[in-house]
């Protein structure tokens, strides 16, 4: 069954983060960018709610959560791209400029079957974690992170995450979740 698509926004680290950050990549890193390969994981929660509790509660919720913590990993926010005074790659965040992605999404399809432990067209999967739709070359920028949130309305909830692993590996990426779920638990409390 088919997602829907609700609402595409861009997500900052708040005002008073670092306003620039430059990190220059390892060799090793700079593998990861001629490989198109971004990094996806798929978290599903139980989660019983309407799709208008969902979109007008949580969602808000969410999104400052998620500023709140971009503030503390603010070059997930950034952009990689060639240094042309250097000529190598480098991740640079630029306060006021760069940000996230975030997907808000709908889904109808059966949650449980999902989620089941069992084995399943992983095609039923790709329609919950967004894509970059980007390609690395000398004269592009591409995003590091993307998030979307895909509700299956008083079933569950997935929250899909897009990386570039040039910047964040996996335990980086879980340390972003947990500090978010960590926010977001305690109201905004960062």
């Amino acid at each position: 069954m088919a997602t829907k698509i609700v609402e595409q926004c861009k997500v900052a680290p708040p005002t008073g983060a670092p306003t620039k950050q430059v990190l220059k990549l390892l060799h090793m890193d700079m593998i990861q960018l001629c490989l198109p390969i971004d990094v996806k994981s798929l978290l599903f929660y139980k989660f019983h709610c309407s799709e208008s509790h969902f979109l007008n509660n949580v969602v808000p919720d969410l999104k400052n959560s998620l500023t709140l913590t971009l503030k503390h990993f603010a070059p997930l926010a950034g952009k990689i791209f060639i240094d042309h005074n250097s000529g190598l790659p480098v991740s640079r965040y630029v306060d006021g400029q760069d940000s996230i992605s975030l997907t808000i999404a709908v889904s109808y399809a059966d949650f449980l079957n999902l989620t089941s432990y069992h084995p399943r067209d992983a095609a039923q999967l790709h329609g919950f974690a967004p894509d970059f739709n980007e390609t690395f070359s000398l004269t592009s920028k591409i995003s590091v992170l993307a998030v979307q949130l895909t509700l299956f309305p008083n079933q569950g909830v997935c929250i899909g995450i897009t990386s570039n692993h040039a910047i964040g590996d996996a335990a980086a990426i879980v340390l972003f979740l947990k500090t978010w779920a960590s926010i977001n638990k305690s109201n905004g409390d960062d």
